[in-house]
């Protein structure tokens, strides 16, 4: 169980890192961000997220959402941390707003089913 973790986690790597307040914008009209803030690798929200998050490259890739982890070094953990939750989830839209915010995991299918009843999302289909 400890290895498939950590295989998890050094899979994951690349698609999950640290993130700051300049780059956000950078994003603003071509991706979605899903900010994972945790005040530990080892909190068991943080890592139930990953799991959810792992074998769902095409997903994410299709709904252009990129994932960051963030913690307490990083200047956007006092931006985005609103509440005592070891664990916060934060989506954010296309157009640079707060679309989501929640102190557990959530499942895949519950945040395709966001994103794929947002209007930009339907016009992606659409198109």
């Amino acid at each position: 169980m400890k290895s498939t973790k950590i295989l998890l986690i050094g899979f994951l790597l690349f698609m999950i890192s640290n993130v700051n307040a300049q780059s956000l914008s950078q994003y603003r009209w071509e991706n979605r961000l899903v900010l994972l803030l945790t005040e530990s690798n080892d909190n068991a929200e943080y890592q139930e997220q990953i799991t959810i998050f792992h074998n769902e490259n095409k997903g994410l890739k299709e709904r252009k959402i990129i994932v960051y982890r963030v913690v307490p070094s990083d200047e956007l953990f006092k931006e985005y941390k609103k509440t005592e939750s070891a664990f916060e989830f934060v989506l954010i839209g296309l157009d640079g707003g707060e679309k989501l915010r929640r102190n557990s995991h959530l499942s895949i299918e519950k945040l395709y089913a966001i994103i794929d009843g947002m209007p930009m999302r339907r016009s992606e289909l659409g198109n």
